[in-house]
């Protein structure tokens, strides 16, 4: 549906695509855990550069994944790389540039709490981080060089939905959009290359993006309720 070649032929994308990166892998597991330090702290610099983070992320995927590989194999990599390059604007957008151009709407804003919306976040993170990478391991290659955190497309969405569950603001309805369509092309693309640790994406990009909303709902909810407590 989204390229025309075989099984191999992919697989030898993605294996050139990992090699390629590979002297990164020190650095994206690094970003993570800067991403999860910033998590726990409660200032607005951390919560720029977890935004930073996660945009530099998209970028990176849809540049150097899409665009440097994936258009060996399909012209609809163009197209995806501008998706990629539009979730990585739409997040500097509401996480950094709206409070630079004096726009008074809700930026993103996150911070670990102690309930059950970050503590799904943390599943979320630990599938990117150490699931995942090992059942590619164990399932595709059998060698070292599997997907890891901000490299692979699937991760860097399934990464992105869980870092959204620990906001402490409302996360804009649009930034869910191209995360879940991306979840439901890999679960396609995983179905027709038979890649099993992926097809588990459309049930999680779609379950974590109805969390989300779930938690806007929430958070709105103590608004109103501060609101009628301390009327102006």
């Amino acid at each position: 549906m989204f390229f025309n070649g075989s099984a191999d032929e992919y697989f030898l994308v993605l294996e050139n695509y990992y090699s390629d990166i590979s002297p990164f892998m020190a650095l994206a597991y690094a970003l993570v855990g800067l991403t999860l330090l910033f998590l726990f702290k409660d200032d607005s610099r951390s919560k720029k550069l977890i935004s930073l983070l996660l945009a530099l992320s998209w970028f990176w995927s849809g540049a150097v994944y899409h665009l440097k590989h994936f258009t060996l194999l399909s012209n609809s990599a163009y197209l995806f790389a501008f998706i990629f390059f539009l979730q990585g604007g739409l997040i500097l957008w509401h996480g950094i540039l709206l409070r630079w151009f004096g726009i008074l709407t809700p930026r993103l804003s996150y911070r670990a709490k102690p309930n059950v919306f970050s503590a799904v976040g943390i599943l979320y993170v630990s599938y990117v981080i150490v699931i995942h990478p090992l059942a590619s391991y164990y399932f595709i290659f059998g060698s070292p060089g599997s997907p890891v955190f901000g490299i692979s497309p699937s991760t860097i969405t399934i990464f992105t939905i869980g870092v959204f569950l620990f906001a402490d603001r409302r996360v804009p309805r649009r930034l869910l959009i191209i995360p879940v369509l991306w979840a439901a092309a890999s679960f396609i693309i995983s179905i027709q290359m038979g890649i099993k640790e992926d097809i588990i994406l459309l049930a999680a990009g779609i379950a974590g993006a109805i969390l989300v909303v779930l938690h806007n709902r929430k958070i709105e909810n103590v608004g109103v309720k501060i609101v009628q407590r301390f009327p102006s």
